[in-house]
């Protein structure tokens, strides 16, 4: 643009805004970037200044929607100060869907680094880099922003989803903390994207007949289901059957039951195995596959996870609930136990999801509408999504086994973890097999490898993994190929262990407290088992805290003290304990994966 330089740049923008909030005057808010990725250099408080009174000269409220990315508080300061309404908008959980409560900790490499990654990226990428994919500190008792979250289109893109029981879970967490709401972005967001769509039309079906009148049309019950329970967790039952009723006749009953176990294949994937925190590196639908061992080349996802770069060394989004295999196996090494969900629960419990939805399928093909195109659609992708359940549990449960198979070199543990890979390829065949008639080849959604492509087109990275496997084999010495007494407690561990359970009233606490006031956190646990409260602000940019419950007369109890509860933020805890061959979470998860797994208590 002629005649723009550094001086006017700030004085242009701030005019142009006020030109075009007179001119349109249906406006009623602007969301800005205020991060590095808007072109202006963070910490350039002049600039957002003169933006931010460029709103205000409009002469009418339009609010003031600011990205939590690079957000800080003097920022906040110059917004308030204009006079308008201000939100800020941070992210649910990274560039994914993942289960419908906050993460209780951010990934490691979320924390800010001692030295920025540069000058432009001082906030971003420096000292408030704990905001880049969740709440940070901006969940304060007193502040005076609305915090409006959003969840972005980076889990689940061209199957179907219509979960009640997730999406009002989404709508309860919405408001956690007096938040404000959450914003979804749609499945078709970045469909297409830079050119890379079929040309001629926006659909994914190359089968005849499947094809709605509009591609959204293929979603109408997902916007349904969302619309309803995020405005209004407890909304009736009827708001969305109608829409089945009507669409799927005799057969309504078993497409809810099938698409609501389907729709949680996919949140659960995405939380617990978090190669890359962004949208356009990891598409966990359409998987590019991440090998479980160190033989081969095939590294995606490795700019944005610690290396070694391999599935068992991936992070979860939420580090502080969830263990990776690699962690696990290297508690079960040490014999430790180690106090979050195992890999092998997630595996439990995807595998179960995957049972579930093969039981509504045989009900599903019994009704007279089971031919019609809107019950072929949800009998496709209930199918594929069934396939990718179990694809995933055993690729945790190889994991794990390949995870002590590093630490040991016993050859015995690949001998599990190969008949686990071999289920693993079985699974994702069978995946192929249903889309391939189905499906296009390349369904884009950008213009590198792992943003395109199909289930079938992925089918042959992963059957390489097995041979991948399989050559690792040689990287075991003679001499300790049979397991040594630690690795062999370490195999006994693992197949004698006991899934974590969840304690949905097993803690309990004042659910408010006033600012320096100890709170006190009680946990009745009769297996016994050591329990240990673990306590944090509500404040992402801080690490959890813990400390062991002492016995009484009427079960454990532990104390928050005051000095800690004097702060400005609500409180979060929870308690673990380890109970014979398993470790005990209160609250934890319910069987539905649909709760808060931890308590809050407001300040007042």
């Amino acid at each position: 643009m002629r005649g723009i330089t550094r001086d006017n740049l700030a004085p242009y923008c701030r005019d142009a805004i006020t030109a075009l909030l007179k001119a349109v005057p249906e406006i009623t808010g602007l969301t800005f970037r205020v991060h590095v990725e808007g072109g202006i250099p963070e910490g350039d408080y002049a600039f957002w200044q003169q933006a931010f009174q460029g709103v205000a000269a409009a002469g009418r409220p339009v609010e003031i929607d600011m990205h939590g990315k690079g957000l800080d508080h003097e920022t906040i300061g110059l917004a308030r100060a204009s006079g308008m309404p201000i939100t800020t908008s941070p992210k649910f959980m990274a560039e994914h869907m993942g289960l419908p409560y906050h993460q209780s900790a951010i990934r490691e490499r979320e924390y800010p680094p001692e030295v920025a990654r540069s000058e432009r990226e001082q906030l971003s990428e420096g000292s408030r880099k704990f905001l880049r994919y969740s709440y940070g500190d901006l969940l304060s008792k007193d502040r005076d922003w609305k915090v409006l979250y959003r969840i972005w289109a980076g889990t689940q893109r061209v199957l179907l989803w219509g979960d009640p029981v997730l999406a009002a879970g989404y709508g309860r967490s919405s408001t956690y903390c007096g938040s404000d709401g959450v914003e979804w972005c749609e499945p078709g967001s970045f469909k297409g994207r830079m050119g890379t769509g079929v040309p001629g039309q926006r659909f994914h079906y190359q089968k005849q007949g499947l094809a709605t009148k509009y591609d959204w049309q293929k979603h109408a019950y997902l916007y349904r289901v969302w619309g309803r329970l995020l405005y209004n967790p407890e909304a009736a039952r009827d708001g969305w059957m109608r829409h089945l009723r009507r669409t799927c006749g005799d057969a309504a009953e078993a497409c809810e039951t099938a698409l609501s176990l389907a729709s949680r294949v996919l949140p659960l994937v995405s939380l617990t195995h978090g190669p890359s925190a962004s949208n356009n590196h990891y598409w966990p639908e359409i998987y590019s596959n991440l090998p479980v061992g160190t033989v081969g080349n095939r590294r995606p996802y490795g700019s944005d996870m610690d290396g070694p770069v391999r599935f068992g060394n991936a992070p979860t989004f939420d580090p502080q609930l969830f263990a990776t295999p690699r962690e696990f196996a290297e508690a079960l090494h040490q014999g430790r136990a180690d106090r979050r969900y195992a890999p092998l629960d997630v595996a439990d419990w995807l595998e179960r999801l995957a049972e579930g939805c093969d039981t509504a399928l045989v009900s599903l093909k019994g009704s007279a509408t089971f031919e019609t195109a809107e019950v072929q659609r949800i009998v496709i992708d209930t199918g594929i999504l069934s396939g990718i359940a179990r694809f995933f549990a055993q690729k945790f449960r190889v994991s794990t086994w390949v995870e002590l198979f590093l630490l040991s070199k016993a050859a015995v543990t690949l001998d599990r973890a190969e008949a686990h890979l071999k289920r693993a390829v079985l699974a994702w065949q069978g995946i192929a097999d249903i889309a391939r008639d189905v499906y296009h080849d390349d369904l884009t959604y950008g213009p590198q490898s792992w943003l395109r492509g199909s289930w079938q087109q992925r089918l042959r990275e992963v059957e390489i993994e097995l041979t991948d496997l399989q050559a690792m084999r040689s990287e075991a010495p003679h001499e300790t190929v049979h397991p040594d007494d630690r690795t062999r407690a370490a195999i006994a561990r693992l197949q004698g262990r006991g899934p974590t359970r969840g304690l949905a009233a097993g803690a309990t606490a004042p659910p408010i407290f006033r600012r320096g006031e100890a709170v006190e956190v009680r946990m009745d646990l009769a297996e016994g088992g050591e329990p240990v409260l673990h306590y944090r602000h509500v404040n992402q940019a801080e690490r959890w805290r813990s400390m062991p419950m002492q016995r009484g007369a009427d079960g454990f109890a532990a104390v928050i003290p005051s000095d800690y509860t004097d702060s400005p933020f609500h409180l979060q805890f929870y308690v673990s304990a380890v109970a014979g061959d398993r470790v005990v979470l209160a609250p934890g998860l319910r069987d539905d994966l649909a709760n808060e797994p931890y308590l809050t208590a407001l300040q007042v």
